[in-house]
Formats: structure tokens, C-alpha cells, sequence
């Protein structure tokens, strides 16, 4: 629920209903399991161990998200 919760902060402003921002939290954190999981399958192969997935989370999320939500306003958001 943390996740949803910097949404509602970021998004404030009424330009996302509430009542959807839980169901973004958890699209965005499939999409970036399912990148992450692809960059590192891509690199491992078959041989691919949850272990190698780890070095992979911050190049998908920039990817995904951009380099300025990498540490930018989403990762300062207040809780």
C-alpha cells in the first residue's frame, strides 16, 4: 500500500480518481517485475536465478519509468 499511496501524493490533484490508485500501484509493480525478469533472462538465459533479476531492477525502472522517477519526485514523495 506504500506505492499507492506516493500515486495519491503525487497525484493530488484530483486528475486520477482514488479509487484507482492501488490498481496502478500494483499494474506498475507488474510491469516492472515483468521488465526486470526480461532484461535478466535476456542476459542469463535458462540458466536464470532470482539472484540475477536484482542487478536488473534499476536499469527497468528507468527504462519503464524514465531516468528522473529513477530518485526523482516519486522516490521523494512523503509518506
Amino acid at each position: 500500500m506504500c506505492a499507492s499511496r506516493n500515486v495519491h501524493l503525487l497525484y493530488s490533484d484530483g486528475s486520477i480518481p482514488a479509487s484507482r490508485m492501488t490498481l496502478l500501484a500494483a499494474v506498475g509493480g507488474s510491469m516492472a517485475t515483468r521488465a526486470v525478469s526480461r532484461i535478466a533472462f535476456q542476459k542469463q538465459g535458462r540458466g536464470l536465478v532470482t539472484q540475477d533479476m536484482l542487478n536488473e531492477i534499476g536499469p527497468a525502472f528507468a527504462d519503464l519509468f524514465g531516468e528522473k522517477a529513477q530518485g526523482g519526485e516519486v522516490a521523494r514523495a512523503k509518506v
